[in-house]
């Protein structure tokens, strides 16, 4: 509603009223209002009217007229003051500044000043039985995010212990993944923070022993809290179902199968928005290696190291202060299982980062493909049981002048 308030003929000014009835308006009007906020529009319109009633009972100059609108919410009119009221301490729950009131006079001397306008926020308890209509402001509705559509996917991977050991290599690069749950399965493509290495996963639905997906659904979680606490003490031969569940509440529901089936349920983090393409490489050399005996020869690098391979031969050299480090693995031997090689080629890496991706990876493969060009990025890959395709990259290292 929108107020107005009409002088009658003959009455006096405003701010005299005020003073000779010697009472507290502004705290009357504030514990009025804050009342009124938390009342129905029917009660607040018998609240509206038993007002002007006692205005004009005690001698007020003034009569209320409440003048109706076509559109917009209801609130109760408030009378106009010569200062703004001071602001009260803000809530988590705040409702529509109130509409000031506007003067007019047909039989005044003097124009009346028009009253100022002021926002002031008026918060309202929550109200535990009856819903109660709230003031909203005009532009609110534009601007709400619009609820989001409740989905519920599961899968089910017969794995259990595979599944905690490819957390824990994901968790090399980032502590907080976004997967994206669709009909053909399960992926993940995500970076490290400073963006030197990424990680691409698939688990398609045909290494699923169950998969249930409406529609395309993405959820992120902490892994290094899901797998030092959810899956923390999972016993040989347990199964695992996920359930992810999006919309008003976002949570995965993760039942362990075995002798004893348990269930834990977690909150869901915001998932990140975040389009990852696939890196477009042509790869000039690919070699297949036996992880184990690439753990072994990592273990004695550090900083950077430059990778050179050949036809025949795959070579790790390291140029340190002191002492270098050289390490060839030959075409035939018992690390390297096969070399498919366009051209020669060499890069230089960060030895840090493939040491860490590479150690991860033992507890899921023995064997690894490796393919890179000249100074372009490396991918590190291998198939994994029960589960998926899982590929690493890392950039090079750009050596300059």
């Amino acid at each position: 509603m929108a107020s107005v308030i009409v002088l009658k003929k003959g009455q006096i000014d405003i701010e005299d009223s005020l003073e000779k009835m010697k009472w507290d308006t502004k705290k009357f009007e504030e514990e009025l209002e804050i009342f009124a906020k938390t009342q129905t529009p029917q009660v607040q319109e018998k609240l509206r009217k038993q007002y002007n009633r006692y205005m004009g009972q005690c001698g007020w100059p003034m009569e209320l007229i409440v003048l109706p609108q076509l559109s917009g919410p209801k609130s109760l009119p408030r009378l106009p003051k010569r200062k703004p009221l001071p602001e009260l301490p803000k809530t988590e729950l705040q409702a529509e500044p109130t509409v000031t009131a506007e003067i007019t006079s047909s039989q005044q001397t003097e124009p009346v000043p028009e009253a100022e306008k002021t926002e002031i926020p008026i918060p309202i308890a929550p109200q535990e039985s009856e819903s109660v209509p709230q003031e909203i402001k005009p532009n609110e509705t534009e601007s709400q995010t619009p609820e989001r559509k409740e989905l519920h996917g599961h899968i089910v991977m017969n794995d259990a212990q595979q599944v905690k050991n490819l957390l824990k290599t994901v968790s090399v690069l980032t502590d907080e993944a976004t997967f994206n749950l669709t009909s053909q399965g399960l992926t993940l493509r995500t970076m490290d923070p400073s963006r030197v290495a990424m990680i691409d996963l698939t688990v398609p639905r045909e290494s699923c022993e169950e998969h249930s997906c409406p529609e395309e659904m993405k959820f992120g979680f902490s892994i290094d809290r899901y797998v030092d606490k959810t899956l923390k003490n999972i016993t040989k031969n347990d199964s695992i179902r996920l359930d992810i569940q999006t919309g008003k509440i976002d949570k995965m529901i993760t039942r362990l199968i075995g002798k004893v089936t348990r269930q834990f349920s977690m909150p869901l983090l915001e998932p990140s928005d975040e389009e990852i393409p696939t890196p477009k490489i042509n790869f000039n050399y690919c070699v297949r290696l036996v992880l184990e005996n690439v753990n072994t020869l990592f273990k004695d690098l550090d900083d950077h190291v430059q990778i050179m391979g050949t036809q025949d031969s795959l070579t790790f050299e390291q140029k340190g202060d002191i002492e270098d480090f050289t390490a060839t693995l030959e075409k035939g031997d018992e690390t390297v299982l096969n070399i498919e090689a366009k051209e020669d080629s060499k890069a230089t890496y960060s030895v840090s980062y493939l040491k860490e991706i590479l150690k991860s990876m033992s507890p899921l493969t023995d064997i690894i493909e490796v393919s890179y060009s000249t100074n372009m990025p490396i991918r590190i890959s291998a198939e994994l049981e029960h589960l998926g395709t899982l590929n690493f990259y890392v950039a090079p290292r750009i050596e300059t002048d």
